[in-house]
């Protein structure tokens, strides 16, 4: 049997501090969107940010001197 088509867009639950539920909650009201929506486009809009950060991680992982050195430049 074929698997079916990824979606475009996948849902997830998610557990946020009280704190962090308050800055998107503002966020979203002064936005006009949805919590989750505005959760979701902040991500997306770091999504290069995210990418270049686990890039680093896995560098860290492969030969933690070398992440050290270059993060210090």
């Amino acid at each position: 049997m074929a698997n079916p088509p990824s979606p475009e867009k996948i849902r997830l639950t998610i557990t946020v501090s009280p704190e962090v539920h308050a800055a998107f909650s503002r966020m979203a009201k002064v936005s006009g969107l949805p919590v989750g929506r505005c959760m979701g486009a902040w991500l997306e809009d770091t999504l290069e940010g995210a990418e270049f950060v686990t890039g680093q991680l896995e560098k860290a992982r492969e030969a933690p001197r070398q992440v050290v050195a270059e993060m210090r430049q």
